[in-house]
């Protein structure tokens, strides 16, 4: 039966030094060591990926938040939040507008309407806004 489960860098490491330490080769304590800076590298490489992802995750959150403070029961387009947060979000764009945008609707703390040719607009959850 095979082992699905999938190796990481640091599980590949560990493996090599288990297995070399077994040996009686002369270069173990090199290879050891070897392994052993590596492991290091793949955990802080690990880290600062984590701390960046968990900083993005703020900031998204606070740009969601920030959309969600500016909504009323007059509907906006996602150009309109955009511009209206242009100041405070120096990278915000319609995109990540209409990202949030979605994320708010299913939670529902916003609601979206679209009537004939006009653009999407988004606004409070209201009963007549569906």
């Amino acid at each position: 039966m095979e082992n699905t489960a999938k190796m990481t860098q640091i599980d590949i490491y560990e493996k090599i030094k288990e297995i070399v330490s077994a040996s009686e080769d002369t270069d173990v304590a090199t290879i050891v060591e070897f392994c052993d800076k590596k492991i290091a590298q793949a955990i802080d490489k690990r880290e600062k990926a984590q701390a960046k992802a968990a900083e993005k995750k703020a900031e998204s959150d606070e740009m969601t938040d920030a959309i969600a403070e500016i909504l009323t029961t007059e509907g906006k387009t996602a150009e309109d939040i955009a511009q209206a947060l242009s100041e405070r979000f120096e990278d915000i764009t319609k995109a990540k507008v209409v990202s949030r945008m979605g994320k708010l609707v299913a939670a529902g703390r916003a609601a979206k309407v679209k009537e004939g040719k006009n653009p999407m607009v988004y606004m409070l959850p209201s009963i007549d806004a569906e």
